[in-house]
């Protein structure tokens, strides 16, 4: 029975994160139009990406604010289209798993090399360091004062550790209540501190499935 149990829970894993996997191998190609960028993804317990973008990176296409507001706007319509489609995946999972997802604003530039033994980008300095740790830790973070944790199903997190960090998706954010994707209210939340990172805030959203939407970019 215990064989039985995990070879469904494998396998319902394995399903949604196939699933999520090809969406945003699908989307990303058309990210690549709006801006070149170097897109690197990796699997956890779930499924993680992190966007690196900037004028260094495509030094012959010069990078206009516009274009990271673009970016911004197709990273939360994305992770509403990823939900749905979880959601929608759950009757034929053998255990039904539900997803939770979440975004990390970060305004400040970070300092990136290339490893030529690895094939990879790779971060430099104290402050892009830092970076990477709040980026690994924020995914258990709990609610300041409860034992609340912050990501929960049906939502969509975006943590900052300041409010600059998050002016820039306040209109997708707007955008996507009017047209119906995301409800009316937004949780405001503090964090309780993470190892070697405090202070950090959260904004929750809650998704409504009423109808899909679709990511152009």
């Amino acid at each position: 029975m215990f064989n039985q149990s995990l070879l469904a829970y494998e396998r319902s894993v394995e399903w949604v994160n196939t699933a999520v996997n090809e969406f945003i191998e699908q989307e990303e190609k058309r990210l690549q139009t709006i801006y070149p960028h170097y897109f690197e993804r990796y699997r956890t317990d779930g499924t993680e990406y992190t966007i690196y973008v900037g004028q260094s990176i495509s030094p012959h296409k010069p990078f206009e604010p516009d274009y990271l507001r673009r970016f911004y706007g197709w990273q939360l319509k994305a992770m509403v289209e990823m939900a749905r489609l979880t959601r929608q995946l759950l009757p034929a999972l053998p255990v039904p798993l539900q997803t939770t997802q979440l975004l990390l604003a970060h305004a400040h530039p970070v300092d990136i090399s290339f490893r030529q033994d690895e094939h990879r980008f790779d971060v430099e300095g104290s402050y892009s360091i830092r970076y990477e740790v709040l980026k690994k830790r924020i995914d258990k973070a709990l609610i300041a004062g409860t034992q609340e944790r912050l990501t929960q199903p049906d939502t969509l997190v975006l943590v900052y550790a300041n409010s600059r960090e998050v002016a820039d998706y306040l209109p997708f954010i707007t955008k996507l209540q009017k047209e119906g994707h995301v409800k009316p209210e937004i949780e405001y939340l503090d964090l309780e501190p993470l190892q070697g990172v405090t202070y950090l805030k959260a904004l929750r959203l809650h998704l409504n499935y009423s109808d899909s939407i679709h990511t152009n970019p």
